[in-house]
């Protein structure tokens, strides 16, 4: 055995013959030793595997014989690399360190036929995860069933949620009553939208204008003759066909807008065919109920709201 290995020594140390002719007979081996007969071609390669075999179990080393020459190449040890299933310590739990912990590709076996095989079935040097620090005080306890520590582990939810009821209260609260200050009429603002008028000093066959949410208010005080010839106008010749009592709540006190309904014009009072009221603009005659007698105004005039209180008081809106 000695022998075989100076023999080789010297063999690695040289360059490789070309020729399978060059190769020198080592003079120490005996024949019986060197097993190299040259008669059989099949002796001959299988003297040359066995050969090859024994430089890589003494120098990790291979020799190739080939029919024209030998070549020299040097493997890496093919011994099985041993790889450790124990996963890293993570603190943090999460897609990306699980991930880590998981095996990127299938389980292998390497073996050399002058190494032990194992194959091992079970390992219990895996480190599973832990989610610890991930769960309530109240849920760590495996003993305690979920209905025990069911108060214990809401509390808190619901602490939150009537925090949170309590709060958006508060701010609904507060937006409403910003809101209703916003669309509330102030209060010079509902003087203006009401206004009383005392009608003793007006006398009869008279008008009167007033002023009401910046709109000319016009007020009749007709005579009995006025009345009856208002309320014997045929409706059937008006545009906009209406009785002269319900455009009033007193028959001699006739009150409506001085606004035209053609355009928004101002009509004059006591003026026109009808001797009513004449929009000067476009020529819209009314009578002295506020009708449409003639002209292109399609309406007659507006009636504001108004009531009588109490005697001669008036009261607009």
């Amino acid at each position: 055995m000695k022998r075989w290995v100076e023999h080789f020594k010297n063999v690695l140390n040289q360059d490789p013959p070309v020729n399978k002719g060059d190769i020198p007979p080592s003079e120490e081996l005996s024949a019986v030793d060197c097993k190299r007969p040259s008669a059989s071609e099949e002796i001959k390669k299988a003297d040359i595997e066995t050969s090859t075999q024994m430089l890589y179990e003494l120098f990790g080393k291979i020799w190739e014989v080939e029919e024209y020459g030998m070549e020299r190449r040097t493997h890496a040890s093919l011994a099985p690399e041993v790889v450790s299933l124990k996963p890293s310590q993570h603190d943090k739990k999460s897609s990306y360190t699980l991930h880590k912990l998981a095996p990127k590709s299938a389980v292998k076996i390497s073996s050399n036929w002058c190494r032990p095989q194992q194959v091992r079935y079970s390992h219990t040097d895996i480190n599973f995860p832990d989610y610890s620090s991930y769960k309530r005080s109240g849920s760590k306890d495996v003993n305690v069933s979920q209905v025990q520590s069911e108060p214990q582990r809401k509390l808190f939810s619901y602490l939150m949620v009537g925090s949170g009821a309590l709060a958006g209260t508060y701010v609904a609260k507060s937006f409403v009553q910003d809101l209703m200050g916003i669309i509330d009429v102030s209060a010079d603002i509902l003087a203006l939208a009401k206004v009383e008028v005392d009608l003793a000093d007006v006398p009869i066959g008279e008008n009167l204008t007033v002023k009401w949410r910046g709109k000319p208010v016009f007020i009749r005080h007709r005579s009995e003759e006025e009345i009856a010839t208002e309320a014997g106008v045929d409706l059937a010749s008006l545009r906009d066909p209406q009785h002269d009592l319900d455009r009033t709540q007193k028959p001699e006190w006739a009150v409506m807008l001085g606004v035209c309904t053609h355009l928004g014009c101002v009509p004059v009072p006591m003026a026109g065919d009808y001797n009513g009221y004449f929009c000067p603009c476009h020529g819209s005659h009314y009578d002295l109920s506020g009708r449409i007698r003639k002209g292109p105004a399609p309406l007659n005039l507006d009636i504001p709201d108004h009531s009588f209180p109490e005697g001669t008081m008036l009261v607009i809106g």
